[in-house]
């Protein structure tokens, strides 16, 4: 089904293909292979790169929506490794529970509110962390907060769109130079 969307995509004359959830790692190959414009499926393929930006001894907080599909081969199909990373699952949290259960009403505040103090958590316990990276693609509209309030870069789909959207759509450079 995703192929046959990426192929649809494709023959509308799109110059890549971008996807929101961090789990859509799991058919990266299979979609790339299957066109022939560059494809981005997963916000986790950043992890190599946010990790040559660090040093050596820094980690990526990674918050994922599913704690259990956060194995050692899923961060390797991006030629990541989970040892640079530290993830934790915020699937559990209460706040979290609307978006995961598809329940009625969100509490944008709270949610907000929990995610900034699960990092700030994370980085009272592991100083080492350099970054963050939000697997989930309902969690980019908290981005903002969560590096207000770290002082740390934060990655997510968006990052990755921006990324590839200035790749392929590419601007004049204008003033002084």
């Amino acid at each position: 089904m995703v192929i046959e969307a990426a192929k649809k995509l494709e023959k509308k004359g799109v110059r890549a293909i971008v996807g929101a959830c961090g789990y859509f790692n799991h058919i990266q190959e299979q979609v790339r292979d299957a066109v022939a414009v560059p494809v981005y499926l997963s916000s986790v393929l950043q992890i190599p790169l946010i990790k040559m930006g660090l040093k050596p001894d820094q980690k990526i907080a990674v918050l994922v929506a599913d704690g259990e599909g956060a194995s050692a081969d899923f961060f390797a199909k991006t030629n990541a490794s989970i040892s640079d990373c530290i993830v934790k699952e915020i699937g559990s949290l209460d706040s979290f529970a609307p978006i995961r259960y598809n329940k009625p009403f969100l509490d944008n505040g709270r949610l907000k509110s929990d995610l900034v103090a699960v990092v700030q958590d994370l980085q009272a316990n592991h100083p080492e962390i350099g970054a963050i990276l939000l697997e989930c693609s309902d969690l980019p509209p908290y981005a903002a907060a969560l590096h207000r309030e770290t002082g740390l870069p934060v990655f997510d789909f968006t990052t990755l769109i921006n990324w590839g959207h200035s790749a392929v759509v590419r601007r004049e450079f204008y003033g002084y130079m």
